[in-house]
């Protein structure tokens, strides 16, 4: 598969092909993700792209397939030459996001779309026709884009896309919906493989104690807990919160973490599933559903490969609520 470069005024400049001798690349490693901004790092021989690459230290756009994306690092050696990057979405650190007056209240697509249409005048905002979540958000201090955004659309359970528009040369903006994917990843459906469990229990905490501000005073030393548990069953911890509800959120953060992974195949991306989707997967007995958060895509040794991320989207607060 072919990657094609182009300038930042989305002008086709060069096309790279996969590797022959002196002239191509060796490695392509992408990930695209639900709620983030992805990366990709490419390895190649190709001189005449050296210079390119220096010719234009601003930054490349990079579409590899599915994948599009732009430049920020190059490290070159005379045996190997790097070229590193983030996808589409990580332009969104291009802008600041000031604090909020007070909260942010409604549909999380229309509140993004005042955002993009505010803070990026050179991305065009596409609607999607899905329904999403009126929520309430409100973030406290002034925050890089691609942290702004990305919390904002989570707090929805939304995800977002930039993409290239290449015909009309555009930057396209569109949000994501998390959905219900029919699919069940096993080894007994021969569509999973090395399925491998972790727990880590080491942060588990029932209860706590915080120092509570006061309106006037010294802070109290205060106990709060989320289950009576006592004996050695009972687990407390130290708090940094101040408030109350401060310290009902950190405790609420001391669960144990459980994670299941594994390796997927006779399924494809964007055929079978897409970024964001909740799948089932059986293993043991029992039956987890995780949502794909990231999509790995590379080419390597002259073969093309993908796997999906499992994960959970993010739980994010409001500022106003801490």
């Amino acid at each position: 598969m072919d990657i094609v470069f182009y300038d930042l005024e989305l002008n086709k400049i060069h096309t790279l092909p996969p590797s022959s001798k002196n002239v191509g690349y060796i490695s392509m490693n992408t990930t695209t993700e639900f709620q983030g901004d992805g990366s990709f790092q490419l390895l190649f021989w190709d001189t005449e792209l050296e210079s390119i690459i220096k010719a234009h230290p601003e930054g490349l756009i990079v579409k590899y397939g599915e994948f599009e994306g732009f430049s920020t690092d190059y490290q070159f050696k005379m045996t190997e030459k790097r070229l590193y990057g983030k996808h589409l979405n990580g332009l969104l650190y291009k802008a600041v996001i000031p604090k909020t007056d007070g909260a942010l209240q409604g549909n999380v697509q229309t509140l993004v779309k005042n955002l993009i249409n505010t803070y990026y005048s050179w991305l065009e905002f596409s609607d999607s026709t899905e329904d999403f979540e009126t929520v309430t958000f409100w973030r406290n201090t002034y925050k890089q884009g691609n942290s702004f955004i990305p919390d904002l659309a989570a707090r929805g359970h939304a995800g977002y896309k930039i993409y290239l528009d290449l015909e009309r040369k555009k930057y396209m903006f569109t949000m994501l919906k998390s959905k219900t994917n029919p699919i069940m990843l096993s080894e007994k459906n021969l569509n999973a493989y090395d399925i491998q469990e972790d727990f880590d229990g080491k942060n588990v905490a029932y209860g706590g104690w915080y120092e509570k501000e006061q309106d006037e005073g010294d802070p109290v030393w205060t106990y709060i807990s989320s289950e009576a548990k006592t004996g050695i069953y009972k687990q407390d911890v130290v708090l940094s919160a101040k408030t109350e509800n401060e310290a009902i959120s950190e405790l609420k953060k001391r669960v144990a973490d459980y994670e299941i992974s594994l390796n997927t195949k006779n399924i494809k991306y964007g055929e079978d599933y897409i970024l964001g989707d909740k799948v089932r997967v059986l293993h043991g007995g029992n039956t987890f559903t995780k949502t794909i958060t990231a999509i790995n895509i590379w080419h390597e040794k002259n073969q093309y490969n993908e796997q999906p991320v499992l994960g959970e989207l993010k739980e994010v607060e409001s500022d106003e609520q801490q």
